[in-house]
């Protein structure tokens, strides 16, 4: 088995799977949101991430973030900060998916939608995950699909997630904590 660290540069010392990732990077962290959740009272009770997913401004997240929120705002922080508010779309808490949705006419124009084709999804295939754990703006990893069309169940009594594709990221891992910490009161 070879090492990544073992492979040999290319450009500026960087492996090409670096370079790689760092492409990634740079061609998808204009479009990642970080997203704040005011309660009633216009206190922020909860953060998260979401991404663009088409040029019509709605914008994927975690039911989990926006679970209990009055008001919503999404900040895209590149090329500069961008503060819009958000309208809640929809939200499924089974799957723990919502899309909320901005004005596009005001999104900044180095924004671009993310969306991959999972159906094409293999295991071993490299996934990069980019987010805002915690409020840590533009969180990114790398890992792979360690499995495809899982069926689980994420909490005892609802209904079970099928075809899920599994990964092993470590931005995954903290997500999960901060699906506790943000969890409905």
């Amino acid at each position: 088995m070879v090492a990544w660290s073992q492979l040999p540069p290319e450009e500026d010392g960087f492996s090409p799977e670096e370079l790689a990732a760092m492409r990634v990077y740079g061609l998808a962290r204009a479009s990642v949101a970080h997203i704040s959740v005011m309660s009633g009272s216009g206190e922020v009770s909860a953060q998260g991430s979401g991404f663009l997913w088409d040029a019509a401004g709605h914008i994927v997240t975690n039911a989990h973030v926006v679970s209990g929120g009055v008001k919503f705002k999404t900040t895209f922080l590149v090329p500069e900060k961008c503060a819009l508010d958000a309208t809640l779309l929809g939200c499924d808490a089974c799957r723990d998916i919502a899309v909320l949705t901005v004005d596009p006419t005001k999104l900044p124009a180095a924004c671009r939608q993310l969306r991959g084709a999972s159906r094409e999804a293999r295991v071993g295939q490299r996934v990069h995950v980019l987010g805002a754990p915690f409020g840590l703006s533009h969180s990114f990893t790398i890992g792979v699909v360690s499995a495809v069309g899982r069926e689980i169940v994420v909490r005892e009594g609802r209904v079970p997630l099928f075809d899920v594709i599994q990964t092993g990221t470590w931005v995954a891992q903290i997500l999960q904590c901060s699906r506790h910490s943000y969890a409905p009161r």
